[in-house]
């Protein structure tokens, strides 16, 4: 991609504009192509919208200020959730998996803690954080 304009002095050589671009390109491909298929899988169905704890509890389109989405794969349940707001939000996360009591919160290093079928965790500004849980401990 990119594009070069020199007589409106616009040079943009695309992904290999810069280190941090090309950087940031090749990990986001890789991430995709390794959750790939998660992707494929079907989705749970009947997934309760999140119970926000702090923050706004809508985004600008009045839906929930975060959606997520539940796969199953390959013995695991993952979370994809997204906050659409401009502000920080934390929420609770149901997931149905009543045994489950920690989750991988992947390409973060960190964990959540599973009580009663949810967890917390905070959301920086249109942030996303992707949840492993194994569905049977």
């Amino acid at each position: 991609g990119g594009f070069i304009e020199p007589e409106k002095k616009r040079f943009n050589y695309g992904v290999c504009s810069s280190a941090r671009t090309w950087h940031t390109t090749t990990n986001l491909t890789r991430r995709l192509s390794a959750l790939s298929p998660v992707f494929l899988a079907r989705d749970v169905k009947d997934v309760r919208t999140p119970e926000m704890l702090s923050g706004p509890e809508r985004d600008a389109f009045n839906r929930p200020s975060v959606t997520v989405l539940l796969k199953e794969h390959a013995g695991a349940t993952y979370v994809f959730a997204v906050n659409a707001t401009m502000e920080q939000v934390s929420a609770r996360i149901f997931t149905g998996l009543a045994g489950a009591s920690a989750g991988t919160v992947l390409y973060e290093d960190r964990a959540v803690k599973g009580e009663a079928g949810a967890f917390e965790d905070t959301f920086e500004p249109f942030a996303v954080h992707i949840y492993k849980f194994d569905s049977k401990p």
